[in-house]
């Protein structure tokens, strides 16, 4: 039987963040340190690490590194 998976996000988001993109149906930040353990969680799902090409469970440094490296980039992450 498959385990389920709650895919919400946190409650408590960092307020200072500011939508790139909103809508009523969607509603697109920038990405955040307050994001890495919701990624983790997500990726780590065994249907999605293998659909992305994710070979081995990312731990939450791991998704801070990914997040800290997308910030320094000069391209636009979204969560």
């Amino acid at each position: 039987m498959p385990t389920e998976y709650n895919y919400s996000r946190p409650t408590v988001l960092n307020m200072e963040r500011k939508p790139f993109l909103s809508s009523e149906d969607i509603e697109l930040l920038p990405l955040d340190e307050s994001d890495a353990e919701f990624l983790r969680d997500g990726v780590n799902h065994r249907q999605v690490r293998t659909n992305i090409g994710i070979t081995k469970p990312q731990t939450l440094a791991d998704e801070r590194s990914l997040i800290e490296s997308r910030m320094e980039s000069e391209d636009v992450s979204l969560s």
